[in-house]
């Protein structure tokens, strides 16, 4: 499985959506996370689009601040189940080939964000009603874990 996460910050340049579409040309990955997009839904998925055999969900993103995206390869995944906030896409998605379910959660937390305990709260708590399935977290999470 390859997954790719990048913060994007910004894709309303033609050059970064040319090199999107490069990467995934060349990388083949089966999902991607993609963070503060800076994209409304209409501009997103115009951009998935041209990725003719990927689908995503969109958290789109406030004023000039956020968006998450998540993109799947439609012939690898089915998409199970979808919650999406302000701050992540939970994705539940099943492989074709096995049928082995695997949550994945694209997140990303602003710095600007004021209430980051609130969100660490609301992680944990979708994260304790999830049992024996495999979950991956990824993303931009803005965390400061030392100061000097």
């Amino acid at each position: 499985m390859k997954i790719l996460s990048w913060n994007i910050r910004g894709l309303r340049n033609p050059s970064k959506v040319a090199a999107l579409r490069d990467l995934i040309i060349s990388e083949k990955p089966g999902i991607i996370m993609l963070q503060e997009t800076k994209q409304n839904h209409k501009e997103m998925n115009k951009v998935i689009e041209q990725q003719r055999q990927y689908r995503g969900s969109i958290s789109e993103a406030r004023g000039a601040l956020g968006g998450i995206a998540k993109i799947w390869n439609q012939g690898i995944w089915n998409c199970i189940l979808e919650t999406i906030n302000q701050h992540w896409i939970k994705t539940t998605l099943e492989n074709k080939a096995d049928q082995q379910a695997i949550i994945i959660y694209n997140i990303y937390v602003s710095h600007h964000c004021k209430d980051k305990d609130s969100f660490w709260h609301d992680l944990k708590d979708s994260l304790d009603i999830e049992e024996n399935t495999k979950i991956i977290l990824g993303g931009d999470f803005n965390l400061i874990l030392h100061t000097r």
